[in-house]
């Protein structure tokens, strides 16, 4: 299969509907006629928006934007290299899967290159950015021009950058947590342009009360998907630090340490409750979105899945 083929097949993949991005339904046609295809994702308690999209050329708006981008390139069926200026000098992006620009919406004075690009793109507010970043950091936002003057070739960021993706196009998978991987991103990006977060020592964990009173919440709260935020302001944690510190505590993610308190609090309920009520429902109950992702991880959990486990209990009362 062709470069160009493998292109078509992916832009037969991805949805069409280009006007899913409110930041794109405005602009004008010129500009929205060189998106082929477009999906679209964004994180509304964060502000961050993913997007996956086929380009026919590389464009930019006359006008000033309020965003930090950073755009990965996943293939490209053209041979003609980008040509990028964000304010820092002009430098070009290799026609290499891999390469990645980081842009500031304000400063792009050159953005040019004949595609088709095929590429995800996150998009953050520099507002948002950089309160993310300095509460990182704790302290003062650094410099980000060694970022916009180069093309960045980093294998960490990429499949950071690509992992965020999957964490929007399957929310009910419990591996990751998107408020991680974004806080990931920043902190990579920030190694890059030679800035030096704090780091997290191996031997550093939660105090006993801290922990106490987030696992104290979890079982409070079977019936919903927690926020990684919320259970660091009740351990009294940076958000940024707050996964990390719990795992080297208790062993294991936040997240996955409350899925385990969800299912067995809902096979309690499967041993008391009769056929009446359905597994969605039940695993509604529980903040589970997805019966089959309830199943799927109950049986993981317990051995067996959900309907033979109450069957186990129907046929012993």
């Amino acid at each position: 299969m062709t470069r160009i083929d493998n292109f078509l097949r992916n832009s037969r993949l991805l949805p069409r509907n280009i006007q899913q991005w409110e930041r794109i339904r405005n602009t004008p046609a010129w500009y929205r006629d060189c998106f082929m295809s477009l999906e679209h994702f964004r994180d509304h308690e964060t502000g961050w928006e993913i997007n996956e999209y086929l380009l026919s050329e590389a464009c930019r708006l006359q006008e000033p934007g309020q965003h930090y981008f950073l755009s990965l390139l996943v293939d490209s069926g053209g041979g003609q290299e980008l040509e990028a200026d964000f304010g820092a000098g002009q430098y070009l992006r290799p026609n290499e899967p891999g390469r990645m620009v980081f842009g500031d919406e304000n400063t792009v004075r050159r953005l040019h290159g004949i595609g088709p690009y095929h590429s995800i793109a996150i998009y953050v507010r520099q507002e948002d950015f950089q309160a993310q970043a300095q509460q990182l950091v704790q302290g003062e936002m650094p410099s980000l021009e060694p970022l916009l003057a180069k093309c960045i070739k980093d294998p960490t960021l990429e499949v950071l950058v690509r992992r965020l993706m999957d964490s929007f196009r399957t929310p009910n998978d419990f591996r990751y947590d998107s408020k991680d991987i974004q806080d990931d991103i920043l902190t990579r990006l920030l190694t890059l342009a030679q800035a030096k977060p704090p780091s997290i020592n191996a031997d550093d964990v939660l105090r006993p009360d801290s922990i106490l009173r987030v696992i104290d919440f979890m079982h409070e709260h079977p019936d919903r998907d927690l926020k990684r935020d919320e259970l660091a302001a009740i351990a009294g944690v940076v958000p940024g630090h707050f996964t990390r510190l719990f795992r080297q505590t208790v062993g294991e993610t936040p997240k996955r340490y409350h899925l385990k308190i969800r299912i067995e609090h809902i096979s309690r309920l499967l041993q008391e409750s009769n056929r009446e009520l359905s597994i969605s429902t039940l695993a509604q109950r529980c903040g589970f979105g997805s019966p089959s992702h309830f199943s799927q991880e109950f049986k993981r959990q317990i051995g067996i899945g959900p309907e033979a486990y109450r069957a186990h209990f129907l046929r012993n009362v």
